[in-house]
């Protein structure tokens, strides 16, 4: 199968995994530390905040105790805000698009590992079955209960955005 065509269909089977798994919690409202950090916190509701994110640890979350310093998971706050309002279901978009962005991830690095792409040859293993292992894998993690935390939880946004920006760092 042509690299393109084996994406796509990648692309396509993880998306829908996604949403089977996922979908039901687009009606969500939000919960736990939401509360503070996105629905009482005006820091979020206006895009010409997003200077302050980097320099005001406070502007995280209205719990002055919960001060920390994480910006670019406050402009993707910022910007689902602008997008969504509190709307909960534009948050919950956004976090499953993130875990299948971490799905797709894990499938080119799980092909990079089993000579997929001919990335590097694995002996043994032809490169065929290399991405049936490598989508199987993405397709387990894709709808796996351990993820569900960061798949339905907005406020664990950070978690996903690390995945996002470190797997292709491998």
């Amino acid at each position: 199968m042509s690299g393109r065509r084996l994406w796509a269909l990648a692309a396509l089977a993880l998306a829908a995994l996604v949403a089977l798994a996922y979908g039901n919690s687009l009606s969500n409202g939000f919960h736990l530390d939401d509360v503070y950090g996105i629905e009482q916190n005006p820091a979020l509701r206006d895009l010409a905040n997003i200077p302050s994110f980097f320099r005001d640890p406070y502007t995280l979350t209205t719990r002055s105790l919960n001060a920390d310093w994480r910006p670019l998971l406050q402009v993707t706050y910022a910007l689902d805000y602008a997008i969504g309002g509190l709307e909960p279901r534009a948050w919950r978009v956004t976090q499953l698009a993130l875990h299948w962005v971490v799905c797709l991830g894990l499938f080119a690095l799980g092909r990079a590992l089993l000579g997929g792409g001919r990335v590097r040859e694995v002996r043994g293993l032809a490169e065929r079955e290399g991405d049936a292992i490598a989508l199987a894998a993405a397709a387990l993690f894709a709808v796996h209960p351990i993820t569900s935390g960061t798949a339905n939880y907005a406020w664990a946004r950070s978690s996903l955005l690390v995945a996002v920006f470190a797997l292709p760092a491998l």
